[in-house]
């Protein structure tokens, strides 16, 4: 969008002038090509900031699966277009028959690329508000948690965080979030975080820090009051020490889904009667024709690493399981359920993953829930 009025004024210059110049013509298209060629045009992303002139290319992407192949085969006929039309102004001085055609083909081209710029100009602003409204799309009111609070001070703690844009706006309408916390490292930027370490296997978390206020994402749960829920996110009211009852990492926030691995333990904050750990898994929201995946579901006993780590990992295994999910017929809520007593860890594998679609990459096996279901009395 910068170069487009230079560009604009330097071809109405050449315009009026209509002096041909074939080598600086041949090389001017021979390095316009080799761009086309060799840029990444980005156009299975919704909207790429830093080239708002792709926007056409991404918006023909989402509305008709243009696909980069279709992409530069309609840039490179655009180029040819433009040679042949300079060929014919640059020659319609000296040969009267093609004067008809100049003037014609010169205000097709003129209109497509005043065309292009304003669909592209569109096509950008559209992208851009509907990126932006995906952050305002956090609970009503915004600042609840503030409100619940009374301003004071609140730690948020969550797992798979990576590209949390419901995190960034929640801290920005609520200033009592003075504490952001992860079970598995993926706390976003900018500013400070921390991946709690545990005294023991009560869950009880160390630093233990001056707040009475928590905010869990899904896949962390600590003991508490739960006061409020909004939008999947959880506000509990604390006592001290700080305790988590259970936590899984690996899981995305969205319907689930793991990858090559999962993890979950669950401490004796959470209750100390015998019951069975259960795994939920499903391929539920991706029927068809994906390749199966091979699940390995272990159940150990669970131990805090020596400090500096002092982490919850697997002490002795107890259980192995061996599952298989699939996308035809469609997998839905397989419940594996192990004898088990806290506190405990369940590690899971896949073997095998299939990519969702072009334009989603991620390399996924099943939908993934765990969860404890007590011993029925007799």
């Amino acid at each position: 969008m910068y170069v487009a009025p230079v560009l604009f004024a330097v071809v109405a210059r050449w315009a009026f002038a209509g002096r041909l110049r074939l080598i600086p013509l041949a090389l001017s298209g021979a390095a316009v090509g080799y761009l086309l060629d060799t840029t990444p045009y980005h156009n299975n992303e919704h909207f790429y900031s830093d080239a708002p002139g792709l926007s056409v290319l991404q918006w023909l992407n989402q509305k008709i699966y243009f696909t980069t192949d279709d992409a530069r085969r309609l840039l490179f006929v655009i180029l040819a277009w433009s040679i042949v039309v300079a060929l014919v102004r640059g020659y319609a001085a000296r040969r009267g028959f093609l004067r008809a055609l100049a003037i014609p083909g010169g205000m097709l081209l003129a209109v497509g690329v005043i065309g292009w710029n304003l669909w592209g100009e569109i096509a950008a602003a559209n992208a851009s508000n509907s990126f932006s409204r995906t952050f305002v799309s956090i609970p009503l009111p915004r600042d609840w948690i503030d409100r619940q609070t009374g301003g004071a001070h609140t730690m948020f703690i969550g797992q798979s965080l990576q590209t949390s844009n419901e995190f960034w706006s929640i801290e920005f309408w609520n200033q009592s979030l003075q504490y952001v916390w992860s079970v598995d490292a993926t706390a976003p930027t900018p500013g400070p975080s921390t991946t709690p370490n545990y005294l023991g296997t009560d869950g009880a978390v160390d630093p233990q820090i001056p707040v009475d206020w928590i905010v869990a994402s899904p896949g962390v749960n600590p003991v508490g009051d739960l006061r409020e829920t909004a939008g999947g996110l959880r506000l509990y009211h604390v006592s001290h020490p700080i305790r988590i009852a259970d936590a899984e990492g690996n899981v995305s926030t969205d319907a689930n889904w793991m990858s090559t691995s999962a993890w979950y333990y669950r401490f004796t904050s959470a209750g100390k009667e015998p019951g069975y750990a259960t795994v939920s898994l499903s391929r539920a929201a991706a029927c068809g024709s994906f390749k199966p995946s091979h699940m390995t579901i272990r159940l150990s006993s669970l131990r805090i690493t020596p400090e500096p780590q002092a982490q919850p990992v697997a002490k002795k295994l107890l259980a192995v399981r061996h599952v298989t999910v699939r996308s035809n017929p469609c997998t839905s809520n397989l419940v594996v359920k192990i004898p088990a007593r806290t506190p405990y860890r369940i590690d899971v594998t896949a073997d095998g993953t299939f990519q969702p679609s072009e334009f989603d990459q991620r390399q996924l096996s099943a939908q993934i829930t765990f969860g404890f279901e007590p011993r029925k009395k007799r």
